[in-house]
């Protein structure tokens, strides 16, 4: 099974009346990864310069996505 960095990480698809539906778009799993990682770098500390932190997050959801592609 291999992991979509593009693909959601929670839709939400509901049906409506009259035959409507809604699909919530949520955030990729990419987005997810990089938000999670990015809360555990936050929660080590208070560095000065936090510029850096969003950039290794997606860097590191990234890397995620790639080992978890691995055969």
């Amino acid at each position: 099974m291999t992991t979509d960095p593009n693909e959601l990480a929670y839709p939400i698809h509901a049906e409506l009346p009259q035959g409507a539906s809604i699909t919530s778009r949520g955030l990729t799993k990419r987005e997810f990864f990089a938000s999670q990682i990015l809360a555990g770098l936050v929660s080590q500390g208070n560095p000065r310069n936090i510029e850096w932190l969003p950039g290794e997050a997606v860097k590191l959801a990234d890397k995620l996505v790639d080992e978890l592609n691995k055969d």
